[in-house]
Order: C-alpha cells, then structure tokens, then sequence
C-alpha cells in the first residue's frame, strides 16, 4: 500500500516521467484494501491458487485492447500528435 502512495506521488510530482506509475499505483494502492476488507482480489486469488481465471481473463483483455492501442498510436503518428519524449 505504502508503494501504490509513492508511485501516485511520483505521477503527480513529476508526471512527463512517471505518468506509467499512475496506474501501477492505483491498483498498488487498492488491492491491499480490497484484500483487508474480505472483497474479491488478485491477492485472495492467488493466496487459494485460483490464477487460471485471472490469466485468461487478462489474455482476452490484452488480445482485445492492444490492436485498438495500436491502430490509436498509428494514427496519432500518421497526424502528428504523437511527439516522442527524447
């Protein structure tokens, strides 16, 4: 929980560099209180070893969303939006 604090306070403090953090910090920080309060978490599923749902569930996603997060960058390039941090 103390580190889903610190990558949100990097992603605020210093957002052109740490902006990935945001998200990272976000679950880092509500999972653990998920967990605590007894609702369903990714730390309860493996803790009784139910990981298969989880991984399926996270394949479907990524095979769904990533050609749309492509074909979205793709075209920000094709009208110049997209402008590379180096």
């Amino acid at each position: 929980m103390i580190l889903g604090i610190f990558c949100l306070a990097f992603s605020i403090l210093s957002p052109y560099y740490f902006f990935p953090l945001i998200w990272v910090g976000f679950i880092l920080l509500l999972e653990p209180i998920n967990y605590l309060l007894g609702g369903r978490s990714l730390l309860r599923d493996v803790e009784e070893g139910n990981t298969k749902e989880n991984l399926s569930a996270s394949l479907r996603r990524t095979y769904l969303w990533s050609p749309l997060g492509a074909m979205e960058f793709l075209g920000s390039l094709k009208m110049g939006l997209y402008r590379p941090l180096l």
